[in-house]
């Protein structure tokens, strides 16, 4: 693999090492994708992720990213059926049939709203929100 860069430089093989073994550690059902897999989805995903503002959560919170992604690609555990198929249908009745679909992923839809479709997701905006303080910006009128 070529060595990936961030905004804060080069990732090392000992990075990719350790955001391997974190995602092996805390999602066995990615035990079949591959290491060369993962590795690529650090290299398209390391950009994404300021290894300075996320200082030692940094490999964390991409190993945490890469899972989201990939189990929003239909890899690991799909006995249930994908996040894509399973997200389309919010709740099933019997008595007088009844069914509703989800609709949280409409375009106007809030740009975090993705990350609530896994747990890995929601550990990930868990950490970016303990890590990364929002910026308000509010003009004079209401």
């Amino acid at each position: 693999m070529a060595v990936a860069k961030t905004m804060q430089g080069p990732i090392t093989q000992d990075d990719v090492r350790k955001i391997i073994r974190i995602i092996r550690a805390m999602a066995p059902e990615f035990k079949a994708v591959g290491d060369k897999e993962i590795r690529q989805y650090i290299e398209i995903f390391s950009l994404m992720i300021g290894r300075r503002v996320y200082g030692a959560r940094w490999h964390l919170a991409l190993a945490l990213l890469i899972c989201h992604k990939m189990k929003m690609a239909g890899m690991g555990d799909t006995k249930y059926g994908t996040v894509a198929e399973s997200m389309r249908l919010s709740s099933v009745s019997e008595g007088d049939s009844s069914l509703s679909f989800n609709s949280s992923q409409a375009p106007t839809a809030d740009a975090d709203s993705e990350f609530l479709l896994t747990s890995y997701g929601v550990q990930f905006l868990s950490i970016r929100r303990r890590t990364i303080i929002p910026v308000y910006c509010g003009g004079m009128n209401p």
